[in-house]
């Protein structure tokens, strides 16, 4: 058991590193330091732990084996060394410091106390990235040659308890570029296994302003053109200018993180646009992932979260309309098991309890759903197709299931790749077939992206004609 502390006890804080170390079996929150002292007792009354009255006092406890250091630029080589020396492993938010000096001096401390100095630099551990590292590394795509990154947001406003630190110079030094760029930096090295030689840049303050209406004194953009040592050139371009509709969502104030389930958005026959997002939710231990819907009126302009989630049990979920006008909402099963599903009735207002569907296998697979036909559009029955691979432990046997009583049941289900196979995608194709992309293969013999044509006569061995 890692015995770990906090000094900083702010939003990231709360955010990230107080629910996701509680999360992990291996670790337990032992201490806080925070210049805000009810704001650490606070943590420490939620986590346990205890509350120092300096971060002295904390470093010089030998009881406490790591620290996560989430304290405003300016502090994170003074804290940081500190720590190193008083026997304790590190874990600093970016950026590193804001001087080549202090870094090469708290890289020091590390290497002559023997102990693991770490930035929070997390984009490479994020399985897409560590997948195309892989990829790369086996020269599968082949060389780097050229890039380009982008990365941007509508700003920090917000993101801190005290104020807006991220805009004062002698506490933050620096602005977009070494809040948002520097994760990619890193992500381009550690994808290409080079370093980054030269720049060329231009930083800028284009459009912030602090409360008095003066330009703030960091950079909300930064335009850089890089070299690697292994001759690939490209472009990083960070902001905090990235503006636009639904920025300030209400419905997102409790979530600290959101993403979109894989495959197919949903048009309604109004013209709305759905997807489904599975998001966590702030100051919560994961899992549970919660599912909500995301819609747009307009054509996809602007999109809003909408506030009521639909379940907490799962991800990658999938929707389709009924034919009373309702939501069916496919979620995956983290458990195993089979799949799991919710109904709303009011335009996602409200969801009904989560049920489970006993004929229709989920190995914790993503999967798809997809309305094929309607009555009231001139169709003989009413049919919903889902995709799975049919089992209910192993990603094996994707097939396709077909529902006539609007996903209460799925009567016809068969095979349509035996073996190792995971993700899938539905779409009914113009002359009233069925499309399947499929992911073939595991992690071991590699995957392939194979596409079926079905259709409703195959799936019922002749006994629906589709029409």
């Amino acid at each position: 058991m890692i015995k770990v502390a906090i000094i900083g006890c702010g939003k990231i804080a709360q955010v990230r590193h107080l629910p996701e170390y509680a999360a992990n079996p291996n670790v337990e929150l032992v201490g806080y330091y925070d210049l805000n002292r009810e704001r650490a007792e606070k943590v420490a009354a939620q986590y346990g732990g205890k509350v120092y009255d300096t971060y002295f006092d904390l470093l010089n406890n030998p009881a406490i084996d790591a620290v996560s250091i989430c304290v405003d630029n300016r502090s994170h080589a003074e804290i940081t060394t500190y720590a190193l020396y008083a026997g304790k492993h590190v874990l600093c938010e970016k950026p590193m410091a804001i001087t080549l000096a202090e870094c090469e001096s708290m890289v020091a401390a590390a290497e002559f106390n023997g102990k693991h100095l770490m930035i929070g630099h997390n984009m490479r551990f994020d399985p897409v990235y560590r997948r195309a590292k892989k990829l790369l590394d086996e020269g599968v795509i082949g060389d780097v040659i050229t890039f380009r990154t982008v990365m941007g947001n509508a700003g920090p406003e917000g993101w801190s308890m005290d104020g807006n630190w991220f805009f004062d110079k002698k506490k933050a030094a620096m602005g977009a570029l070494s809040d948002l760029g520097i994760h990619k930096v890193d992500l381009l090295q550690y994808l290409t296994g080079q370093k980054v030689i030269s720049t060329t840049a231009k930083v800028l303050t284009l459009n912030k302003h602090d409360t008095e209406g003066r330009p703030i004194g960091v950079d909300d953009n930064a335009l850089c053109i890089l070299r690697m040592s292994g001759g690939a050139v490209g472009t990083l371009a960070a902001s905090w200018t990235i503006y636009g509709p639904g920025c300030n969502n209400p419905a997102a104030d409790s979530l600290s993180g959101l993403f979109a389930a894989s495959g197919r958005a949903l048009q309604l026959a109004d013209g709305t646009l759905l997807f489904a997002a599975a998001a966590h939710r702030t100051g919560t231990k994961w899992p549970p992932l919660y599912n909500y819907v995301c819609l747009s009126g307009d054509g996809g302009r602007t999109w809003r979260l909408l506030p009521a989630a639909a379940s907490d049990c799962g991800d990658e979920a999938k929707l389709a309309e009924l034919a009373d006008g309702g939501w069916l909402m496919s979620i995956r099963n983290p458990d195993k098991g089979c799949r799991r599903f919710a109904v709303s009735h009011d335009r996602g207002a409200t969801w009904s309890p989560v049920g489970t569907w006993s004929d229709l296998p989920d190995p914790a697979c993503n999967g798809d759903l997809l309305r094929y036909s309607l009555r009231s559009e001139g169709a003989s029955r009413d049919r919903l197709l889902h995709s799975i691979p049919a089992d209910t432990a192993e990603r094996r046997n994707v097939s396709v299931a077909l529902s006539y009583d609007e996903g209460q049941t799925w009567p016809v289900r068969k095979t349509v790749w035996e073996g190792p196979a995971g993700y899938s995608s539905l779409t009914r194709l113009a002359d009233g077939g069925i499309g399947l992309l499929t992911e073939v293969g595991d992690w071991d013999s590699g995957f392939e992206i194979r596409f079926t044509r079905l259709s409703i006569d195959w799936l019922t061995d002749g006994a629906d004609d589709g029409r």
